[in-house]
């Protein structure tokens, strides 16, 4: 008697924005099924077959749970790291400036899985790099342009138009002072922004 074994996939209507430089998401693994048969990945084909794990069909790239394998529009498998199960947390990478691909488990870097990705969809970018475990990666000297490219990709995505950090910092604390000077807060109803800037400049 032969049993029927059905897959599905979960996918974003949402491509990664084109002028991120470096995309970041997480996965946490719920419950691995009956037999942990899962893949975290990505595809730039847009009839991906959703009842297919990532990384079986062309213009896909998976990251399997079961054996650890990595698969790259193929059924054939190549070793890449640990398996995954329930309770694991597992990120993947996508670095647009080099073209490459890489996860993480729990926190902990598991190295480039793909190369010379084309256009790729996947979830979701963290507005900010510190709160995510690629954070430590970063290069000192390239983290400013890192975040600008992070967060000017996010804008765009929202439909916001790029303002420089500076101009929104003054705006949000104009906003706040302003707040504060309706509500009679003591001292802070006659503070300007002029004021805060002033005593920055003297420390």
């Amino acid at each position: 008697m032969l049993r029927a074994i059905y897959a599905a996939s979960v996918r974003t209507p949402y491509p990664i924005p084109a002028a991120c430089g470096l995309y970041y998401f997480e996965v946490k693994i719920i419950s691995k099924g009956r037999d942990g048969y899962m893949g975290i990945g990505l595809t730039a084909h847009p009839h991906f077959k959703m009842n297919r794990l990532p990384g079986w069909d062309k213009q896909s790239y998976g990251y399997h749970g079961d054996d650890g394998n990595s698969f790259c529009s193929s059924g054939n498998g190549q070793p890449y790291g640990p398996t995954f199960t329930t309770g694991d947390i597992i990120g993947c990478g996508v670095n647009l400036v080099d073209n490459t691909c890489f996860y993480t488990k729990n926190g902990h870097h598991l190295g480039i899985a793909f190369r010379d990705l084309p256009d790729a969809f996947s979830l979701l970018a963290y507005s900010n790099p510190w709160a995510s475990p690629l954070g430590w990666q970063l290069c000192p000297s390239r983290r400013e342009s890192v975040c600008a490219a992070l967060n000017s990709a996010i804008l765009e995505s929202m439909s916001y138009s790029w303002r420089p950090p500076l101009e929104v910092c003054i705006a949000h604390a104009c906003e706040l002072l302003r707040l504060m000077s309706s509500s009679s807060l003591g001292a802070c109803a006659f503070v300007s922004v002029e004021d805060v800037l002033t005593q920055q400049q003297h420390h």
